[in-house]
């Protein structure tokens, strides 16, 4: 369980050594010196009984929330939340009008028959090319 813990807020909190990677994968991968720090606190906090939660709130408070991966959905960083799914919906509805656009007229024309003409000429071009040689492909 303690376990679990650690992992689950060693993978939410973002290294500060400048790597971009989250606390857990930096220690094992960068071997940078401020993860096995970070670490240590976050398991001494909760050998010591705090909750997962309070241990978060105090790296918040100590380097402010640029130190989780994910920032909270609160404010403005719902436009990072939001902004994606509002761009692909409106995409999609352009991308419906403009397909349709051109399709929808609300008038229907109707199909004529070819002429005899049409026909004929269509039918000269057919022969001419069961005349012809066909290519060697």
């Amino acid at each position: 369980e303690l376990g679990d813990k650690l992992l689950g807020l060693e993978s939410e909190l973002k290294c500060n050594c400048g790597c971009g990677l989250d606390l857990h994968s930096c220690q094992f991968q960068m071997q940078c010196g401020v993860s096995p720090v970070w670490s240590k606190r976050i398991r001494d906090a909760l050998e010591s009984g705090e909750t997962v939660e309070a241990v978060e709130a105090g790296f918040v408070a100590d380097f402010g929330t640029t130190v989780l991966l994910a920032p909270p959905p609160e404010g403005f960083n719902l436009v990072g939340y939001l902004l994606p799914a509002v761009a692909i919906l409106g995409a999609g509805m352009l991308l419906g009008m403009l397909a349709r656009g051109g399709s929808v007229s609300g008038e229907y024309v109707p199909v004529t028959e070819p002429s005899d003409e049409d026909l004929a000429r269509l039918r000269e071009e057919m022969r001419k090319l069961d005349e012809a040689e066909s290519p060697d492909w």
